[in-house]
């Protein structure tokens, strides 16, 4: 299966999909929110998920617009 596009939450998750990416991938490797990271919503409470549902919602709204006009 090949894909376009791949998307890590947290530069942590991006080094290690750099590491193991074929030197051939296809595929664009991103961080999902650009230069900053999805913060791990497990230290920030209740609160925490809500805000990074917010987050994730609002770029993928963006990214959905960006997609379709390519």
């Amino acid at each position: 299966m090949l894909f376009d596009h791949v998307y890590a939450m947290d530069r942590s998750n991006f080094t290690n999909l750099s590491a193991i990416r074929p030197s051939n991938a296809p595929a664009s490797l991103d961080l999902f929110l650009g230069n900053a990271e999805v913060p791990d919503p497990y230290y920030g409470g209740l609160d925490g998920f809500d805000h990074v549902l917010d987050l994730i919602t609002a770029r993928m709204e963006t990214l959905f617009e960006q997609l379709i006009a390519t």
